[in-house]
Formats: C-alpha cells, sequence, structure tokens
C-alpha cells in the first residue's frame, strides 16, 4: 500500500504531465511560418496564369502551393505567391499536427 506521500508525489507529478501536455499540444502560427520563412524555394508559372511555390524545409522534406487564375490578364506575380505560400501552409498545418499528435501518443500524454 502507497504511503500519504507517495500518493501526493504521485498525483503531482501526474498533474506536472498533464500541465506539460496542455502546454506543448499545440501547432502555432509561428512554427508554420518559420517553417516557410526558413526554406529554400523554387518557383515556376505555367501557361501563363497558375504559379507553383516549392518549399524545401531544412530537413529536405518539401511540400508545394499553388495559386492559379482564370485568366492569365488576371495573373499578380505577388498575389499568387501570397495563395500558393497558404497553400502551402495548409499542408503543413496536418503534418505538424500529426508529428505532434504522434510525438505525444509515444511520451505517453495522450
Amino acid at each position: 500500500m502507497e504511503s500519504g506521500a507517495s500518493t501526493q508525489l504521485n498525483a503531482v507529478l501526474l498533474l506536472l504531465k498533464i500541465v506539460k501536455n496542455m502546454i506543448h499540444n499545440t501547432v502555432t502560427q509561428e512554427q508554420i511560418d518559420k517553417l516557410l520563412d526558413e526554406s529554400d524555394t523554387q518557383e515556376h508559372v505555367f501557361w501563363g496564369k497558375e504559379l507553383m511555390v516549392s518549399y524545401r524545409l531544412k530537413c529536405g522534406f518539401t511540400v508545394s502551393g499553388r495559386a492559379a487564375c482564370v485568366d492569365p490578364l488576371n495573373f499578380n506575380f505577388e498575389i499568387g505567391r501570397k495563395v500558393a505560400r497558404q497553400d502551402a501552409a495548409n499542408q503543413l498545418w496536418k503534418l505538424e499536427g500529426y508529428l505532434l499528435q504522434w510525438r505525444l501518443y509515444v511520451q505517453g500524454l495522450l
């Protein structure tokens, strides 16, 4: 049978585990922005109306963003860059969320 001190220690350890999980169980916009800001990029325009941007992350993994318009006369490179970046960011949210959940699972925090 556990002593009172041992029971209290176990309760404190469990509480610390829960608090740690609460603090570190989120992916932030800052993380996503940092991943893209620190990546190498290559851009290519197709057919005068579609922009593809490939982001090579620091680890070597790549994600691509795409932006397109119907009429090439409406194509705006800067707007395309913003849209393509958001497209790539949306992919990173899913990937980083999966990675976080896996890490928490392995650590026994889920």
